[in-house]
Formats: C-alpha cells, structure tokens, sequence
C-alpha cells in the first residue's frame, strides 16, 4: 500500500466535511472505530450502523457526505442499478480517512485490492475454537436488516448439515404471526 500524496486526497476539505456538518461527524466518526477497512460500503448499511450510534440522519443525509467524500478524492459514489445498492468504493483505506477528518496523526493510504467489501467481509471468516477444531464463521442475511452467522467446524459433513438443517425445520414458527 502506498501512501496518497495531498494531491490525491483534499485533507482540508475532508476536515472541513467533518467540522462543519454533522453527519459527515457521524459517518466518519464511525469510520475512524471501525478495526478493519473495507473496499466497499453499502448506503443502508452505513445508515443502520450510524443510526445504532445515536444518528438521527436520512439516507439523503449519508448520501450527501458520500458524495462529499468522492469530492475529496477518497473514492467514488455508485448509484444502485439493477438489484445491486448505492454504495461508497473506496481508493483509500477508511479507518485512515475517518481519523484523519478527526484530527488524529494518521497517513492515509490506498486501499489494498484484497480487502474485502462489506458483504465479503462479513460472509466467511476462519478461526480455531478453544477445542482446537477449526471453525468457519458464516453469514447470511436473513433479512435486509438481520444477518445471522453460524459457527460450523471447517470439515462439516453432509450428514452433520442435514441434520442442522432438520434441527432448524424443528423450531416452532406460528404461520399465523409469523412467530417463533
């Protein structure tokens, strides 16, 4: 990764973004906490994760700073077409570019091609459970605004997914509510 020159990334308008409007502060506020970057953010998601913060924003609002933000030369706003959402591609690394706007040292730097998007990010991860089993952690999005994740051992068999499955098909649902 390299770092940006300050031809690339305007620093003092991404400053002024967050000191002048707040829900830019928000937004990047979010993105200076965040531990890992992503390559991609979708707009809802983004508007979820703020307004579980104490946001009170609208889309239009996030909106607004995303687009402020391809004017600082961060990335670009993509407007959702055809099935897929409007979402933020980023050129450079948006923790970096959150801490920055705060005021913090921090050099900014070009967002690595292998870094995932959001839904890559959240969909497999791998670790080792305290038993020493390999474990993957996947997830699946249940609803627009639920995902759910499931930590299964690396070398799940089909018997042991079918009975997972079956369990599943066990849980009580009240067709009436739509309840559990």
């Amino acid at each position: 990764m390299n770092a940006l020159s300050a031809s690339q990334v305007d620093t003092k308008l991404l400053r002024e973004l967050y000191r002048t409007d707040d829900v830019a502060r928000a937004v990047l506020d979010h993105f200076s906490h965040r531990e890992r970057n992503w390559k991609e953010i979708v707009v809802d998601r983004l508007l979820l994760n703020i307004g579980n913060e104490g946001s009170q924003a609208s889309r239009s609002d996030v909106v607004r700073v995303l687009r402020g933000l391809e004017k600082t030369g961060c990335g670009k706003f993509i407007v959702g077409r055809g099935g897929h959402p409007s979402r933020f591609r980023w050129d450079v690394e948006m923790v970096a570019v959150g801490r920055h706007a705060a005021g913090q040292p921090t050099v900014i730097e070009e967002v690595d091609p292998a870094t995932p998007t959001e839904e890559e990010a959240e969909t497999v991860s791998e670790s080792a459970s305290s038993n020493g089993v390999r474990e993957l952690t996947h997830a699946f999005r249940l609803r627009p605004d639920l995902p759910v994740s499931f930590t299964l051992p690396v070398d799940l068999t089909a018997a042991e997914a079918a009975r997972l499955a079956d369990f599943i098909r066990t849980l009580p649902f009240d067709e009436t509510t739509g309840a559990i």
